[in-house]
């Protein structure tokens, strides 16, 4: 599912350009399309961690990846710079709908393992990203237009749907692991609720923060390297790749670095590597050091939406869905304000103003984090249990 999601995002991004050409979109115009698929996004949140308490993560991952793949060939279809918008608003919340769902269901799948899976759940994402734009860029190669590239894309996803909705957790066992997490908290948490609204709070603003450090970095990597340190269009393009593939790298190995260290030690370390790898980057004003900052940039940010979703679901016990649809809706308004703001930084002091936003806000993240360390205790127990969950698989 993951995997999926991740293709199905990638393969409208790469079909942009063409979109834009066959459709004889403005930027603007295609700005105001774009800012509806943000819209949707922002919109499915709610929408979707209700529907995920009601019907389950599974039932309602399911559909919402058989209608991914419908509002992608909607889009391919459209005609005018309306039907676009309309098309990208239902593909937007189709997709975050579906993110909320997914990692819902990742986290009932966690607690079935009883070892820690989120890490790689979110690198299948990555990975998926990358599929999908490599084919996406085929397929723009070979001069296959969009309506077509995405019918082949929805296929695919229709039957990557049927092949996994067998092995999905039921809404059953979900309700089982909640209910019996409630009753064993019931009595420390009946007063303790204003506390855990406060945790998850904390954890919202972590994903806030963050989540416009990632879409700093996948915004303002290339023109900092090209427009500020002077370099080729092809070496600026490096430095997202090199930023997106560490990310990918990184999440395959988190959940090992969450067992050996602890998720809130992860999630500090990481973010106080990316302030002090940008801050050095824009002093030194090197190209190379630039690009390999980046990878390590890269390796920072790459746990910590697992961290956070696994570590909100933990807190929330019964209130998983509803939990992370909130934290999700913070770490995607992060990233929809994220790019404004940032240009606006950009046009006053300067192309490397973006990035040294972006170590400022790394440098909170390490704040709250450190704040919010208390609210981790409950979950030390928890990764002790998967670690020997693990060892004995």
């Amino acid at each position: 599912m993951f995997f999926a999601n991740g293709a199905a995002c990638a393969s409208w991004a790469a079909r942009i350009p063409d979109i834009q050409r066959l459709l004889s979109l403005e930027a603007s115009s295609l700005g105001l399309s774009m800012f509806a698929l943000g819209g949707g996004a922002l919109l499915s949140m709610p929408v979707a961690g209700k529907l995920s308490a009601r019907y389950g993560s599974g039932t309602v991952t399911f559909v919402l990846l058989l209608l991914l793949g419908f509002a992608l060939v909607l889009a391919g279809n459209a005609g005018n710079f309306y039907e676009l918008t309309v098309s990208l608003a239902f593909l937007g919340f189709c997709a975050s709908a579906m993110d909320i769902a997914m990692n819902a269901q990742g986290v009932a799948v966690q607690r079935q393992l009883q070892r820690p899976i989120m890490s790689r759940l979110h690198a299948l994402w990555s990975v998926g990203g990358m599929g999908g734009a490599a084919f996406g860029a085929l397929m723009a190669k070979v001069n296959i237009l969009p309506s077509h590239h995405f019918l082949y894309v929805a296929a695919f996803l229709i039957v990557l749907a049927v092949v996994a909705r067998r092995y999905m957790i039921k809404k059953s066992v979900e309700l089982s692991h909640h209910s019996e997490e409630a009753q064993g908290a019931n009595g420390e948490q009946s007063g303790n609720d204003k506390g855990l609204n406060r945790a998850i709070l904390l954890y919202c603003a972590i994903c806030f923060f963050g989540f416009m450090c990632e879409g700093a970095i996948a915004d303002w990597s290339a023109l900092y390297l090209g427009k500020s340190l002077n370099t080729e269009a092809g070496f600026a393009a490096l430095g997202y790749s090199a930023f997106s593939m560490a990310m990918a790298a990184g999440r395959f190995a988190g959940d090992h670095l969450i067992i050996l260290v602890g998720r809130n030690n992860l999630l500090r370390y990481g973010s106080l590597l990316n302030a002090f790898v940008i801050t050095l980057m824009l002093l030194l004003k090197s190209p190379w050091l630039a690009l390999c900052g980046f990878v390590l940039v890269g390796f920072g940010l790459c746990t910590l939406a697992p961290i956070v979703y696994g570590t909100v679901s933990d807190l929330a016990r019964s209130r998983v869905a509803t939990s992370l649809a909130n934290v999700a809706f913070a770490g995607y308004f992060g990233m929809l304000i994220g790019p404004p703001l940032l240009g606006m930084a950009a046009q006053f002091f300067g192309f490397a103003a973006p990035l040294a936003l972006v170590a400022a806000l790394s440098l909170l993240v390490f704040i709250l984090a450190s704040v919010s360390g208390d609210t981790d205790d409950d979950t030390g127990e928890e990764l002790q249990l998967e670690q020997v969950g693990q060892s004995a698989i």
